[in-house]
């Protein structure tokens, strides 16, 4: 939050609005599909397979596909762009 309220200071009331709607929309969007997919691979795993291990890659995966979109949210050159890569980053 402070490095988009430094960079855009004049869109601090718009980040606001923007960050409650991103965390709450594409957050949540997110999480739900995340626990589909572990449970989908819970379900569909092989008998003997490490089941929890399995579930445990779908963070590891998200995290490591959100960090170049991170990067790009923050050195975005309008609040706008910047928004729409946030709300990608939360996606994933």
């Amino acid at each position: 939050a402070p490095c988009f309220k430094m960079t855009f200071p004049d869109n601090a009331s718009e980040y606001a609005v923007a960050q409650a709607l991103i965390t709450a929309l594409a957050g949540s969007a997110s999480g739900l599909l995340g626990g589909a997919i572990a449970d989908w691979l819970a379900v569909n795993a092989k008998k003997g397979e490490d089941v929890v291990g399995k579930k445990l890659w779908i963070p590891v995966i998200g995290s490591i596909l959100a960090a170049p979109l991170f990067y790009m949210a923050v050195h975005a050159d309008s609040f706008q762009t910047a928004m729409v890569w946030l709300s990608l980053e939360y996606m994933v």
